[in-house]
């Protein structure tokens, strides 16, 4: 629990309204804290509207333990239709893992 509370900031961050602030939040969580820590967060975070946010949050996603993503491969596998590229990419990168 310390470390969501160490974390915060970013966390809060990530419910902004402002697209580039939510992006750039969930870039420095990624870069200060190990993916497995945040698996909620970064599923939370499919769900975004910016296309962006959800294409890094699978590129994060990929860095989870394989039992961990497990849990949700139906919730990746959907994502394979959306019209994004880069995050159809990013969900084909992890469902290469499990």
């Amino acid at each position: 629990m310390e470390i969501i509370c160490k974390y915060s900031v970013y966390l809060k961050y990530l419910n902004h309204e402002d697209a580039d602030l939510r992006f750039n939040a969930l870039v420095l969580l990624g870069s200060i804290t190990k993916a497995k820590d945040y698996v909620s967060v970064y599923r939370r975070c499919l769900r975004d509207k910016d296309t962006s946010i959800r294409a890094l949050a699978l590129r994060e996603l990929n860095k989870a333990n394989r039992e961990d993503l497990l849990g949700f491969k139906e919730e990746i596998e959907e994502m394979l239709s959306e019209p994004d590229m880069k995050v159809k990419q990013a969900a084909i990168n992890i469902l290469k893992r499990l």
